[in-house]
């Protein structure tokens, strides 16, 4: 049945079709006069729908796909052959961490000027918060976790005037960064990668202080981020809402951003 379905949905149809065969030579197999390619090359299941070098090498595939999903795939190998650098540069930094890892004997020594780094970046953080200014996420759990009981205040009482802001949607997610020094104009974009990374910021607040306005906060942007970036067909998180006044989503996906919500979710 699936195989039939996938000949009507995408082979039969006119423009992808004709993207497939820009990009691809298609070859279609039948499985019962050549049971050795599919012990080579099967996915596990019919259809079997398998991307090959010219040399016969496997690159990619899947069982059924859905024409959004098969120009998708289509994309990514098409992207693969037409910038070959992209496979030289993977090569490249394939051998620059094998001489990483091979060196097995590390010096204190090599340590200490990350330190001074660290410190360097805590004090440029805590510079920017004495200005009321909002530093980003990141920059804020460095500071509650540098164990300095000062700085620590500072970034909790930005964080508070944060939280109260008109930074803070109704939904619960918040737009971008304040476009005036009294936060009352904004930039109403909402991404994504902000919004998890303040989770994962109000998370540890509310490990460190335990205070339950920080604890509401946080599950409340948890659920807005599962209910208005998560796409449940493609089980991933949606870039964002790059123009909020007309409500259009951003349905870009990028791996870390993914990885951000899924681990401020956690």
């Amino acid at each position: 049945f699936w195989c039939r379905e996938m000949v009507r949905q995408c082979f039969e149809n006119v423009d992808l079709a004709r993207e497939i065969n820009r990009g691809t030579f298609p070859i279609r197999i039948d499985a019962d006069r050549r049971p050795d390619l599919v012990e080579r090359f099967g996915m596990g299941g019919f259809p079997s729908t398998v991307f090959l070098t010219s040399q016969g090498d496997w690159i990619t595939g899947g069982t059924y796909l859905d024409p959004d999903d098969l120009r998708r795939l289509l994309r990514r190998v098409r992207i693969f052959f037409d910038i070959p650098e992209r496979r030289e540069d993977l090569e490249r930094e394939r051998q620059v961490l094998a001489k990483r890892l091979a060196k097995k004997n590390r010096s204190h020594s090599a340590i200490v000027p990350s330190l001074a780094f660290f410190k360097q970046c805590l004090d440029s953080t805590v510079a920017v918060l004495e200005k009321g200014v909002w530093p980003g996420e990141e920059a804020v759990m460095m500071v509650l976790e540098s164990g300095d009981p000062a700085s620590r205040v500072l970034a909790l009482k930005v964080l508070d005037r944060l939280m109260e802001s008109r930074l803070r949607d109704l939904d619960g997610t918040f737009f971008l960064a304040p476009l005036s020094d009294d936060w009352e104009v904004l930039n109403r974009e909402k991404h994504l990668a902000h919004n998890a990374g303040l989770l994962s910021l109000f998370c540890l607040t509310v490990r460190q202080t335990r205070r339950a306005a920080y604890r509401n906060v946080a599950l409340t942007l948890g659920d807005a981020l599962v209910d208005r970036f998560y796409v449940p067909q493609d089980t991933l998180f949606a870039a964002g809402w790059p123009d909020f006044e007309t409500r259009s989503r951003d349905g870009a996906y990028y791996a870390g951003w993914n990885a951000m919500a899924v681990s401020g979710l956690a």
